[in-house]
């Protein structure tokens, strides 16, 4: 009943509390998704290691990671 295919551990956390899926694997699921998110984090960042040089907008930089408000009110 259960993928194995969860990558977020809110989701892990809630099959755990469900009783879906064993306890004891919880950490082991949680800490590789934790490091796959750094590691894509970090993939992500050396590959536009180009234009964080020749990009002098901060928020444009910004914008490869996380996105903002047009209207900041």
């Amino acid at each position: 009943s259960v993928s194995g295919a969860h990558l977020n551990p809110a989701v892990t956390l809630a099959l755990v509390i469900d009783g879906s899926f064993p306890a004891d694997q919880m950490l082991g699921y949680v800490l590789a998704q934790l490091a796959g998110a750094f590691l894509g984090a970090v993939l992500v960042w050396i590959h536009y290691l180009p234009h964080w040089g020749g990009t002098l907008d901060a928020s444009t930089k910004l914008a490869v990671f996380c996105t903002a408000p047009a209207i900041r009110k």
